[in-house]
């Protein structure tokens, strides 16, 4: 049962994390030159796939890390009482 809670705890982690480094990489073409929009769009589609990879990657690595790692409650092993 902790393993399923583990796998859906990094699911929804990864789309979560997906979405926030999706829109930072989205500012991140806009700062390229705020007073151009073209140069964003430009920007974006240059390193395209640098930046989907690294999205995607990022992600992926972090909702493993924070589900498998125990930071989240329920994603916990029981201690045992050794008495």
């Amino acid at each position: 049962m902790l393993f399923i809670k583990r796998i859906v705890t990094t699911f929804i982690c990864f789309c979560i994390l997906l979405v926030v480094f999706s829109i930072s990489a989205g500012i991140l073409g806009a700062l390229a030159d705020p007073n151009d929009l073209q140069t964003g769009e430009q920007f974006v589609n240059k390193y395209n796939s640098v930046l989907m990879i690294s999205t995607v990657g990022l992600s992926g690595l972090t909702s493993v890390v924070l589900a498998f790692g125990g930071i989240f409650p329920w994603c916990r092993q029981k201690k045992e009482d050794k008495n």
